[in-house]
Parts: C-alpha cells; sequence; structure tokens
C-alpha cells in the first residue's frame, strides 16, 4: 500500500477467533521505494484486561515490501484481569 499511514491505534483481540489483527498487503506486492507505507506507534495485544479468553493467531502480518514501522507494541498476555492462565 503505497504512501499509507497508520497512526497512533490499539488493536485488541475479542473473544472470536481472528487470523491478524493488522494485515498490510495481501500478497507479495514488492512496495514502493520512493513512497513507502509507515506503522507509527501501533499498540496490539491479546489477553490481559479481559475477564474471558481472547484470540488472535498473529498481531501484525506484512505482505509488501518497503513497509517502515516505528514504536511497535505487541503483547501478548498469559492471563486475564482475574489472573487466570491461558492453556
Amino acid at each position: 500500500l503505497d504512501g499509507v499511514r497508520i497512526a497512533g491505534v490499539l488493536l485488541q483481540a475479542g473473544p472470536k477467533s481472528s487470523p491478524t489483527l493488522l494485515q498490510w498487503g495481501g500478497g507479495s506486492y514488492e512496495g514502493n521505494s520512493s513512497n513507502p507505507g509507515f506503522l507509527y506507534d501501533v499498540f496490539a495485544r491479546v489477553g490481559g484486561p479481559d475477564v474471558n479468553e481472547v484470540q488472535a493467531a498473529r498481531m501484525v502480518e506484512i505482505n509488501s515490501g518497503h513497509v517502515i514501522g516505528d514504536n511497535l507494541w505487541l503483547w501478548r498476555a498469559d492471563h486475564t484481569v482475574g489472573g487466570e492462565g491461558y492453556g
């Protein structure tokens, strides 16, 4: 995705299983070095503040070249808010 900028977002998994929370591109596009895509301050989490178990196979999947990521915070908790652990 040439020239696209995503910034300042929080992605959080839900109770329905998701293959990915953010997917950039759908194939093997080589990208454009003179007009790259950017991910700034993107936060993704699976678990932690949730009462029930949540699911996501991947937080961020990039299927394109020339994508710049700055300050990506990807967190997978091993517990719920009540302290129960995930199996």
